[in-house]
């Protein structure tokens, strides 16, 4: 697994930080597509491993190794790029089958915000529902508290923002931590009224599509229809 690790170098040499994860992202550099390939096929072989059979520090490098990755290369070939995506992306969600308490994502708040536009959320959402389950250690409890403020701190009407808030949201609810994200919800609900066109408008002016689903998310949140959750309100 070392010798394996080794392949992705020079971001396997690397401690993912906010700096160096921002450092990285700032000078994203071309990949050949050989070096490309190469990652590719060394993300492959971890893969075969049951993420059981490795132990939680090796874990927690690889995904460490892999959110630097992701966030520094762009191929010479985008059929390359898209794939070597799409290998980083389904080893993590594996991986994140079980807990990985001090990697990069599960204790750095913005970093796991922005990971939440990634494999539709079901990264972000794995990683939250490792953190709830240890939610009495207060390592946990301040790691929630930081995501529920750092979605809060972002602007939500910009639409990646709000799905965001809205993935974050859902997950607390499905936690019974309704309380926590209840004022962001709130909020959320309603800048995305202000930007729904009113009902006695121009009757050609079409609501944003992806607010709508937004909002229609948390609305059955509150009510607790299909796909949501009791409120106790």
């Amino acid at each position: 697994m070392a010798a394996l690790i080794r392949g992705l170098r020079p971001f396997s040499d690397m401690h993912c930080t906010p700096q160096s994860l921002a450092e990285a992202t700032k000078h994203r550099q071309e990949t050949d597509n050989e070096t490309t390939q190469k990652y590719v096929f060394v993300i492959d072989s971890i893969a075969h491993y049951p993420p059981d059979a490795i132990k939680r520090a090796t874990r927690e490098r690889v995904l460490d190794t892999l959110v630097l990755l992701a966030s520094s290369l762009t191929s010479t070939s985008s059929r390359l790029s898209s794939k070597l995506d799409s290998k980083m992306l389904q080893i993590m969600d594996k991986l994140w089958t079980l807990g990985n308490a001090s990697s990069f994502l599960a204790t750095d708040a913005a970093g796991l915000v922005e990971w939440t536009s990634k494999q539709n959320g079901d990264i972000a959402r794995k990683i939250l529902r490792h953190t709830f389950s240890t939610k009495e250690q207060e390592r946990s409890r301040g790691f929630l508290a930081n995501v529920v403020r750092v979605v809060d701190e972002a602007p939500l009407s910009v639409v990646e923002n709000s799905r965001r808030a809205a993935v974050i949201i859902e997950e607390f609810w499905k936690a019974g931590e309704e309380d926590a994200v209840r004022g962001l919800k709130d909020k959320l609900m309603i800048s995305l009224e202000k930007l729904l066109p009113e009902p006695e408008g121009d009757e050609g002016t079409l609501p944003d599509v992806n607010f709508l689903q937004i909002w229609r998310k948390c609305w059955t949140l509150e009510r607790g229809g299909p796909g949501g959750c009791r409120t106790g309100m």
